[in-house]
């Protein structure tokens, strides 16, 4: 299977974050490429020159531009795999750390929570979301059928971007799931989107050892 693990191509700590990245996926057997991302300071633009628009959200935690950069990256995947096959979807500071297993479901997300309190799986395999009610926990690992990259599209077209995870939400996707035990998992020194206040909302940020790039 296909894993695409998105990098900002001018920023060489993500880029080298990629690379482990994809070593991690192929050492569990994933066809792991490095997809170059959309840059903040670029993402207006190409918003534009996509014809989307910008729905609401709550903008204190992470900066405008760079929320937009990042659903672009995801976007401009979703249409490879509009044409191709299913996928994973990754971002720079993804680990898979065990086999992707068999899924089935449009939309699956497949990576622990790298924010918030942990909720207990009910049960093991895909299920409904569990582990955040309103979206996905956090679009560092994710599997996207080409049935679902289209809705995802057709979704941004209509209804406007928000930030990556909270765009995959079961409002908009009722069938979109969570498999358990996840099998990707986020591991960060640095944020190019969050604003200090959405860093404190992160369990990996400790002041002296995470950066705002």
């Amino acid at each position: 299977m296909r894993a695409y693990v998105i990098a900002l191509m001018n920023v060489p700590e993500s880029v080298e974050y990629a690379q482990r990245a994809i070593e991690s996926a192929k050492a569990f057997g994933l066809d792991a490429v490095m997809e170059p991302g959309v840059w903040r300071e670029d993402a207006e633009a190409r918003m534009k020159a996509e014809g989307l628009r910008i729905a609401k959200w709550d903008c204190s935690y992470s900066r405008l531009d760079a929320v937009i950069g990042c659903f672009l990256s995801h976007y401009g995947i979703w249409h490879k795999i509009a044409d191709s096959e299913p996928a994973v979807v990754m971002e720079h500071d993804a680990v898979v750390t065990g086999p992707v297993p068999e899924l089935f479901g449009d939309i699956v997300s497949i990576g622990k929570p790298s924010f918030g309190l942990l909720r207990q799986a009910p049960k093991e395999g895909e299920q409904r979301l569990f582990s955040t009610g309103d979206k996905i926990p956090g679009a560092h690992g994710y599997y996207v059928t080409p049935s679902g990259a289209r809705r995802l599209i057709d979704t941004a077209k209509s209804h406007g971007l928000l930030p990556a995870d909270k765009f995959m939400n079961p409002k908009w996707f009722p069938d979109v799931a969570e498999y358990y035990p996840w099998c990707i998992e986020a591991r960060d020194s640095f944020t190019t989107i969050q604003r200090v206040k959405g860093c404190l909302s992160k369990h990996a940020y400790r002041k002296g050892n995470y950066r705002i790039i």
